[in-house]
């Protein structure tokens, strides 16, 4: 299937569009209404609580669609002790399960513009050695 240009998700809708993403560029994700969330945002101070990376951005390799990788469960959550080890770890998704709900998330984009391709693509590579393993 040949990489077509795509209508804007819900949150560039309210947002604006996202500038064109590259492997290795960070996405800062703020959850809104959890309390847990919220807890983490007070003691860190931060506007954000949740961080993802880029490991294909739409277009490359004819992908109609941003493909992120992300930890899931931290250690710090009261759930990691109950979850099983296939529920926590390192995963693949679409940077749509974020962009499609502006009532749920908001993201933010941050670029290391001093990193070269051949440093992106080993980043991402690197982050691919990761999948399925523990937190």
């Amino acid at each position: 299937m040949a990489y077509s240009p795509r209508k804007l998700t819900p949150l560039e809708r309210k947002i604006g569009p996202l500038p064109k993403l590259k492997p290795a560029d960070i996405i800062l994700v703020h959850i809104k209404k959890s309390p847990l969330r919220s807890l983490i945002r007070f003691v860190t101070k931060s506007y954000w609580d949740h961080v993802v990376m880029v490991v294909y951005p739409r277009g490359e390799n004819n992908l109609n669609h941003s493909i992120i990788i992300e930890n899931i469960t931290p250690p710090h959550t009261f759930l990691y002790f109950f979850l099983d080890s296939a529920e926590k770890g390192t995963e693949v998704h679409k940077l749509d399960k974020y962009l499609k709900n502006p009532k749920k998330y908001d993201i933010g984009v941050k670029r290391f513009a001093w990193l070269s391709p051949e440093h992106r693509e080993r980043i991402s590579s690197f982050s691919l050695t990761n999948l399925d393993t523990p937190y």
